[in-house]
């Protein structure tokens, strides 16, 4: 969040001022849920049955093994990799010249993170498969609730999505006011944009190569940022260290991946939160709250690039 000052309102559009009085509703709906405690973290954590030490034992195997993936199919070597893989298949089912070379390139860059994604996640869903306990779907707060996708259960879904974006703006504006207090002391904080968020918000290539980037944002990164924190990192913790700590250690850790320090608060939030989520009301409600996010994003850096960068 660049600050109110830095938006260009005489120059907003209809698009513009719709996502200003959409994510104000949205917010402001998540702040009253919040103020409700319809959001908030179980008082408690029901026992789990089985073998104590074996099951601390295979989350710690599930934990590492999902470091190990993740490292080794994100890696610079293992992108390489990837993209040379793919790169003779596009050439293949290319009928008509893609365009420019840098279109081609990404295209090809953006493939490969989809399948790195993808593939992570099949690998450690066979792996949860294979080894029972390895991976944990299933809420298991004193005060679970699975969601059916029943009317009720929708309009639940689109609560927690509002609860979402209003701590997502609450740890932006506490972030701002920080980076002021140490600019006033003349420390300068980085404020760099997300590199996804700037390459949409100026993307003027095709959309074809646009919408594979989307898949991956959408798609991609929930199933794979989901399974692996919320449903194998964060479990493990919890069994190690008092739950507090693994929720906050899990946000950080989670934010940390992003990579980029003037959005480390609010994405270790969510990260934090989605903990919360999973626990409530299980993994499959954290996947599609993080996809939900995301494509909220991304749709209103491309229907309103100008604000939407802004805040």
């Amino acid at each position: 969040m660049e600050g109110l000052s830095t938006i260009p309102w005489s120059r907003l559009d209809a698009w513009g001022w719709s996502f200003i009085v959409v994510t104000l509703a949205l917010v402001l709906t998540g702040g009253w849920r919040l103020y409700a405690g319809e959001a908030t973290a179980s008082a408690s954590i029901l026992a789990e049955d089985g073998n104590r030490h074996y099951r601390m034992l295979i989350r710690t195997m599930g934990a590492l093994s999902f470091i190990f993936i993740f490292g080794a199919l994100f890696s610079e070597d293992g992108q390489a990799l990837l993209y040379q893989l793919i790169k003779p298949v596009f050439k293949f089912f290319k009928a008509d010249n893609v365009g420019s070379f840098r279109n081609e390139n990404m295209s090809l860059m953006f493939s490969a993170g989809l399948i790195a994604q993808l593939l992570a996640a099949g690998i450690l869903l066979v792996l949860a498969q294979t080894f029972p306990g390895f991976m944990h779907v299933q809420p298991d707060g004193n005060d679970r609730k699975k969601l059916y996708f029943k009317r009720a259960d929708i309009l639940r879904l689109w609560g927690l999505f509002a609860t979402c974006l209003c701590l997502l703006a609450i740890a932006s504006i506490l972030w701002s006011f920080f980076a002021q207090i140490a600019a006033s002391q003349g420390q300068i904080l980085p404020n760099e944009i997300q590199d996804v968020v700037q390459l949409v918000a100026n993307w003027n290539g095709p959309s074809w190569v646009l919408s594979i980037l989307f898949l991956s944002v959408t798609v991609g990164a929930p199933l794979i940022e989901e399974i692996g924190f919320r449903g194998i990192l964060y479990p493990a913790l919890r069994d190690a260290i008092p739950r507090g700590w693994a929720i906050a250690l899990t946000g950080i850790l989670f934010g940390s991946l992003h990579g980029n320090l003037a959005a480390l608060l609010p994405i270790s939030v969510m990260g934090a939160w989605l903990c919360i989520v999973r626990d409530r009301f299980g993994l499959g409600t954290c996947i599609l709250l993080h996809a939900m996010n995301n494509a909220w994003t991304i749709f209103w850096l491309i229907a309103a690039p100008e604000i939407a960068t802004k805040l």
